[in-house]
C-alpha cells in the first residue's frame, strides 16, 4: 500500500483533532446576511434525499452551510471541510475510517454537512452508502463536477440540486446595511438614491469577500481560478491561450448576443 496515503499520515488522534478543529471553527464562523436561497434549502431538509449546493467559488456556499445549520441543534450533525490541506489524499474507501472517528468524537448524529466534496473522488459511493444508513447529506462544492447534469449518474435521482449565486441586487442592499425599499411607494429622491446603488452594484458586483475586502484585488484571483482550475484543469485543456482570449471576449461583452460561428 502507498506509503502517503491519507490512513498512513495522520494517527487517530491527529484526525481527530483535526475534526474538532473544524467543527469549532464551523459553529463559530460568521453567518453574515441571510440568503434567499436559504428558504429553499431548509424546505429540502424533509426530503430523504442528499442536498447539494453548488456554484461560482467564493459566492457563499460554506457560509450558506453554517445560517443553516443554525437551525439544526448542535448536537445533531458532524461536519467535514474537505478543502482542508490535511485531507489531502483522502480516498472513498477512507470514509470508514472517518465516519467511526466521528462517531467516537460526537456520538451518533443524523445529519452530515460536508464542504468541498468535490476533492475527494467517487465521494458519491460513501455518501450513497451512509445515505442508506439513514444519514442526511448536506453537500457543497465548487468544483463544475458537482453540476446537476453530472449528478444523474452518481446519485441516481437521491439527490436535491441548488446553485447558489453571488448576491442578489436585494442582498446586496443589506449587505451594505441598506433597507430594500417599497418600490411602489418611492418618493423621487429615493428612487435616485436606489439607482445610484444599482449602479454601485453592477460596477461592484456581488461576491461578498470582494465586498468585504475591497481592498483587496480579490476579483482577478477568482477569475484566474475559474479559468485554470475550473475549466482548464478539468478539461484537461492545453490551448490556455485561446481559452484566455474567448474568456476576455465574453466578459468584455456582457450584454451581446454570442454564437459559435461569431467567436470564429
Amino acid at each position: 500500500m502507498d506509503e502517503n496515503t491519507w490512513k498512513k499520515r495522520w494517527s487517530n488522534d491527529q484526525i481527530r483533532s483535526m475534526l474538532v478543529e473544524q467543527y469549532n471553527a464551523f459553529i463559530k464562523q460568521d453567518t453574515g446576511i441571510k440568503r434567499t436561497l436559504l428558504k429553499d434549502v431548509r424546505k429540502a431538509a424533509a426530503m430523504p434525499y442528499a442536498v447539494i449546493i453548488s456554484g461560482l467559488r467564493r459566492v457563499g456556499k460554506s457560509t450558506l452551510l453554517a445560517q443553516l445549520a443554525k437551525s439544526f441543534a448542535q448536537d445533531s450533525y458532524y461536519y467535514v471541510n474537505f478543502e482542508d490541506d490535511r485531507f489531502l489524499n483522502f480516498q472513498a474507501e477512507d470514509a470508514t475510517d472517518l465516519y467511526n472517528a466521528l462517531v467516537e468524537l460526537f456520538g451518533e448524529r443524523e445529519i452530515m454537512i460536508i464542504d468541498e466534496i468535490q476533492n475527494v473522488p467517487k465521494w458519491e459511493h460513501f455518501v450513497r452508502r451512509y445515505m442508506d444508513l439513514g444519514l442526511k447529506f448536506y453537500i457543497t462544492g465548487s468544483n463544475a463536477s458537482l453540476l446537476s447534469q453530472d449528478l444523474g449518474t452518481r446519485l441516481t435521482g437521491r439527490y436535491t440540486p441548488f446553485e447558489l449565486f453571488p448576491f442578489s441586487f436585494s442582498e446586496y442592499l443589506l449587505f451594505n446595511e441598506e433597507q430594500i425599499p417599497d418600490l411602489n411607494r418611492m418618493t423621487n429622491l429615493e428612487r435616485s438614491k436606489l439607482i445610484r446603488r444599482l449602479n454601485s452594484y453592477i460596477n461592484d458586483g456581488g461576491i461578498p469577500d470582494a465586498l468585504k475586502y475591497p481592498e483587496v484585488n480579490f476579483l482577478r484571483t477568482l477569475y484566474n481560478d475559474v479559468i485554470y482550475r475550473d475549466i482548464a484543469a478539468r478539461y484537461k485543456l492545453e490551448g490556455i491561450t485561446a481559452l484566455k482570449e474567448l474568456a476576455y471576449f465574453l466578459i468584455s461583452n456582457p450584454a451581446s448576443l454570442v454564437s459559435y460561428n461569431k467567436m470564429l
